[in-house]
């Protein structure tokens, strides 16, 4: 087993990545509405800003603003984890699949980055959005409907068809946590 060393800052903004084990399956995407509720549900329990997001066939991809001295990510992801497996194997019971398969839905441990400034978090959220178009899933930003780009868009942050007439992506942003997208697309 390997022993994570974990960067914890007060009033961090972190880059959080979760994957499948499962490559070939997409359970997040199958399974939206309960994935949405189970990062509803550790949001609650665990409070942050959901800043962006990305939700792709076998990865997630968010922007969290930990706003609390005390708070630590990683029991976000841990609680996240449990929640969506709990919520796929009650699924699974009902429809006679074997729960055992959905043992491993997670690859073990998940990425992080620590945002040190805005020009990063611009970057990273830049990197997000365009996840889609990058692995080849939709040609247009605009056309990835799991998605905080949207969101972005609604509130005028970001123009609609983005990137292609965007200088320079995202306006300058001074203070990180004006940003909360969780209250996203209710139509999931």
């Amino acid at each position: 087993m390997f022993s994570y060393r974990r960067a914890y800052q007060p009033n961090g903004c972190y880059l959080l990545s979760l994957r499948q084990v499962d490559c070939s399956c997409s359970y997040f995407l199958d399974n939206i509405k309960l994935l949405k509720k189970s990062v509803t549900d550790s949001l609650c329990r665990h409070p942050g800003i959901m800043q962006a997001m990305v939700v792709l066939p076998n990865q997630l991809q968010m922007m969290i603003l930990f706003p609390f001295e005390d708070e630590r990510y990683s029991l976000f992801v841990r609680m996240l984890k449990r929640q969506f497996s709990n919520h796929l194997s009650n699924i699974c019971a009902i429809h006679s699949f074997n729960p055992q398969q959905l043992q491993s839905v997670w690859q073990d441990g998940f990425e992080c980055t620590l945002m040190a400034d805005s020009s990063q978090w611009q970057y990273c959220v830049d990197q997000l959005h365009y996840a889609p178009v990058r692995m080849g899933l939709v040609n247009e930003v605009k056309s990835w409907q799991y998605s905080s780009f949207h969101q972005y868009v609604q509130e005028g942050i970001l123009e609609r068809d983005w990137p292609k007439n965007a200088r320079a992506g995202l306006r300058h942003v001074e203070n990180m946590s004006d940003f909360s997208w969780w209250q996203f697309n209710p139509n999931y």
